[in-house]
């Protein structure tokens, strides 16, 4: 019998926390336990009802003496805080991550055509990757 891998990723990231990291294209949000996420499209940082970071903000001034650093804002609102649920829209292929504090991570699919984002975990000894494919399906094969 296969394994239900989203079922098994969303396992491997509860009660782990995570550090954000900005390449030049895309961010990489990587799991303690050797799960990443990587996202070159949209996503957010929800805390106390509102958004209070999205991955548009990072380098723009919004009237602050300097441009906003998206990486150390993500990370200082997600410093400490540990994965307690993920939802994974298997229509859309949007993500939704919710930790300590009722601070939560979205990313979601915003093209018919474009990846979203794609995720690299394990079951047992075997490595995996899920890719969110232009429209929300979502494909699973090995790493």
């Amino acid at each position: 019998m296969e394994p239900d891998y989203l079922f098994e990723l969303k396992r491997c990231l509860i009660n782990k926390p995570c550090h954000v990291a900005r390449t030049a294209s895309e961010w990489c949000i990587e799991f303690d336990g050797n799960v990443q996420i990587w996202m070159p499209g949209p996503w957010r940082i929800v805390a106390d009802g509102r958004v209070t970071f999205g991955s548009e903000d990072d380098g723009q001034r919004f009237g602050l003496p300097a441009p906003l650093d998206g990486e150390a804002c993500a990370n200082t609102l997600l410093a400490n805080k540990k994965v307690l649920s993920v939802s994974i829209n298997e229509q859309t292929g949007d993500i939704h991550i919710l930790f300590d504090d009722a601070i939560q991570l979205d990313a979601f699919t915003s093209s018919r055509g474009y990846e979203g984002w794609r995720a690299y975990f394990s079951i047992g000894d075997a490595r995996w990757s899920a890719f969110v494919l232009g429209g929300g399906e979502i494909a699973v094969f090995p790493a």
